[in-house]
């Protein structure tokens, strides 16, 4: 686990390109900066392997390297540290080149959104309109592997609470086994802008 106070995070300000760059591995989530970041909120990211035991339960161990299929559930815990609410704060959790979001994995749900890497966060499931070879268009669901980032609106968080978000994803077939290095997984800063579209 890695804590950091989002005031002392320097962002990579160039979006989820840069983020291919600078990670490790798949099995870490390197959120971009959300502009106007409020410095009394901590974000603490954890990473967990999921794994089914024996008896058929989900058993949660140490991300330290991620292979092809392998799924990974990210946990960002973001408590407000200053004396006073801290309005409107939204998590951000990039979903990182070389895996996949795992669909229906995103809590709390009521709240999520994702984007295709453009800015733009709509409700899950993301749709397109698609033109038919007859030219008709209608609505179709993006595939889940176009998901680049997620994002909450976590509302007030009154001075001294948290809130926990979480998701998962399935790292991408083609991507080999890598080391995961603790020091590159940053927890992902709160905004307190309100929801975006």
């Amino acid at each position: 686990m890695r804590k950091h106070s989002v005031s002392h995070i320097k962002w990579f300000a160039s979006s989820l390109l840069l983020l291919a760059a600078l990670q490790a591995a798949p099995a870490l989530a390197q959120p971009a900066p959300a502009s106007g970041a409020k410095p009394d909120v901590e974000a603490v990211l954890t990473q967990k392997k999921v794994t089914i035991g024996a008896d058929k339960k989900e058993i949660l161990s140490d991300a330290s390297a991620a292979k092809p299929g392998e799924v990974i559930e990210y946990q960002v815990t973001y408590t407000n540290k200053a004396k006073t609410v801290s309005s409107n704060v939204l998590g951000t959790l990039p979903i990182p080149e070389g895996t996949e979001y795992v669909g229906g994995s995103a809590k709390p749900a009521g709240t999520v959104k994702a984007s295709l890497g453009d800015g733009k966060y709509a409700a899950i499931p993301l749709k397109r309109k698609v033109k038919l070879p007859d030219g008709k268009e209608v609505e179709k669901e993006v595939p889940l592997y176009e998901y680049k980032s997620l994002q909450w609106s976590l509302g007030d968080l009154a001075a001294g609470k948290s809130v926990v978000v979480t998701a998962r994803v399935r790292v991408a077939d083609l991507t080999p086994s890598v080391p995961a290095t603790p020091a590159s997984a940053t927890p992902p800063p709160p905004s307190p802008q309100g929801g975006q579209k």
